[in-house]
């Protein structure tokens, strides 16, 4: 079983909802629909190299000497984004970058440690959230990337982590966390750079995903329940709604709607294993069992199927999604392999 990694305080995630054109009822044939996950792959070294799968064919996008990741993915037209984060062979910096149709665009400098976890592309534009180490130290200013251009999003004083992003008409949402760095950290948003806190910050709290109907806000993380457990929740317009029962650890990474019912997908861990799970309506139902360990990072849905984006250990970690509860393994290779981004065409 795989033993399951503390999590920090960044997650990768992405998650939106888009309607399904009308089928023509004379036609018996669906429409052809791609599935794309972003995520790494590593060598038999361990070093890991961004990559995204298109139907369950890989396409490499790093190939340098250090650790690479794709975090998000995002498919406008013919054109394939994803967006993650480069080191060098040595570790010395990790550059915030995304790539167009395997094309490397930078973000960050290349003296710091930066990661993007979010991409939403409309129009010409391209929106990148993430963070990077501000020079004084080990602190990280929550942020994201406009056509390239930075917009600080964090208060100075504090560290912060931009997570996700969407963007809905011609507001820019941002989920994240902001704390001192040590003891207090709190989960929030930003709407066009306004801060908008979900919790007190009198326990540990996180905002790991972000999505918009209409007027509501819902937003997915978690929060210590005060007794040691990290609990999954979500927030909707700012009013919690506890997931996790309180006897795991949970976390909820990724959350979108089908009409009235609510979706929120991530996972459990105890023991040193995890479930892949998702909650609907807050109802628990979990996509693996105590044979094999997995985790939940996004979801993506599109007429009345749900996709949602992850990995399963299977002797070894691989890529994989579920259509409706189904898992599909998106990469069978003897390699290990992760996908923490997925859109469907």
């Amino acid at each position: 079983m795989k033993n399951f990694k503390q999590p920090i305080l960044v997650f990768s995630l992405f998650s939106m909802a888009m309607a399904c054109k009308k089928q023509d009822t004379n036609s018996p044939v669906q429409s052809k629909r791609d599935i794309y996950l972003a995520g790494y792959i590593s060598d038999a070294s361990g070093k890991s190299s961004a990559a995204y799968w298109k139907n369950n064919t890989v396409n490499i996008l790093d190939n340098s000497a250090g650790d690479s990741k794709a975090a998000a993915i995002f498919v406008s037209g013919n054109d394939v984004y994803a967006a993650g984060s480069v080191a060098d062979a040595s570790y010395t910096h990790e550059t915030a970058v995304y790539w167009k149709n395997g094309v490397l665009f930078t973000l960050s400098g290349t003296t710091s440690y930066a990661n993007a976890t979010g991409i939403y592309v409309q129009g010409n534009d391209v929106y990148v959230s993430g963070h990077e180490q501000v020079q004084s130290g080990w602190k990280y200013m929550a942020k994201y990337w406009k056509n390239g251009a930075a917009v600080n999003l964090g208060d100075p004083a504090n560290t912060s982590y931009a997570n996700a992003m969407v963007i809905a008409g011609s507001d820019v949402y941002i989920a994240g966390v902001e704390g001192d760095g040590s003891s207090i950290a709190i989960a929030k948003y930003w709407k066009n750079g306004v801060a908008v806190s979900l919790t007190d910050g009198s326990k540990f709290a996180n905002a790991y995903n972000i999505f918009i109907n209409g007027n509501d806000v819902y937003v997915a993380g978690e929060e210590n329940n005060g007794s040691g457990k990290r609990t999954a929740k979500y927030w909707k317009n700012g009013g919690p709604v506890i997931l996790g029962d309180g006897t795991k650890n949970s976390i909820a990474t990724s959350i979108t709607l089908i009409g009235p019912d609510i979706y929120v997908t991530g996972f459990e861990y105890l023991g040193g294993s995890s479930t892949a799970k998702y909650w609907k309506n807050g109802v628990s139902i979990n996509l693996t069992d105590a044979t094999n360990s997995g985790e939940c990072y996004g979801i993506f849905t599109l007429g009345n199927d749900v996709y949602i984006g992850g990995s399963v250990y299977e002797s070894g970690t691989h890529a994989a999604y579920w259509k409706n509860g189904t898992k599909v393994l998106a990469d069978t290779s003897l390699q290990n392999s992760e996908a923490t981004g997925i859109f469907i065409k």
